[in-house]
C-alpha cells in the first residue's frame, strides 16, 4: 500500500523521511563518492502472513528501474520467527525483523535478496527506493 501522498499517512510518512535523511547523511560521510543529490520514490506499507514470502529478486538494473540507487526496508514489528527474515545469498547474511530497524542496500546483482517464508505472526515493513534527483 502506498501512503506517500495520503493525508492520513502524512505523519508516518515525514517519520521515514527524516529516518532515511539521516542514515543517508552517515553514508555520505563514509562513502565519499555516494553524495548524491538523492530523493526517494516515495514509501509503500507491505504486510507479510504466514504462509508467505518474498522471492529471490533484485530491486534495479532494467531500464525500467536503472535510476535506483539504494534500496530501504524498515522492520515495523518483531518477528520472532521462525522465518520473515531478509535474506541475502551473496552475502550469506539473513536480516532478522525488529522494530525500528532500517536497512540499506544496494538494489543491483551483488545484493539478490528474498524475504525468507513467514511461518507464523505477521511481519510489516515500509519500503522505498533512492535515487537521483
Amino acid at each position: 500500500m502506498v501512503i506517500s501522498g495520503k493525508n492520513n499517512w502524512k505523519d508516518i510518512d515525514e517519520l521515514l523521511f527524516t529516518s532515511l535523511s539521516k542514515a543517508l547523511s552517515s553514508i555520505k560521510k563514509e562513502f565519499e563518492f555516494f553524495n548524491g543529490p538523492f530523493k526517494d520514490v516515495g514509501y509503500a506499507i507491505q504486510r507479510t502472513n504466514p504462509g508467505e514470502y518474498y522471492h529471490w529478486h533484485i530491486d534495479g538494473g532494467s531500464h525500467q528501474f536503472s535510476d535506483r540507487q539504494l534500496v530501504a526496508i524498515w522492520y515495523l514489528n518483531d518477528v520472532n520467527g521462525p522465518g520473515g527474515e531478509t535474506e541475502f545469498i551473496n552475502q550469506n547474511v539473513k536480516i532478522k525483523p525488529e522494530i525500528g530497524k532500517l536497512i540499506l542496500f544496494p538494489p543491483f546483482w551483488t545484493h539478490e535478496h528474498r524475504g525468507v517464508k513467514l511461518q507464523k505472526g505477521v511481519k510489516y515493513i515500509a519500503t522505498t527506493w533512492v535515487v537521483f534527483k
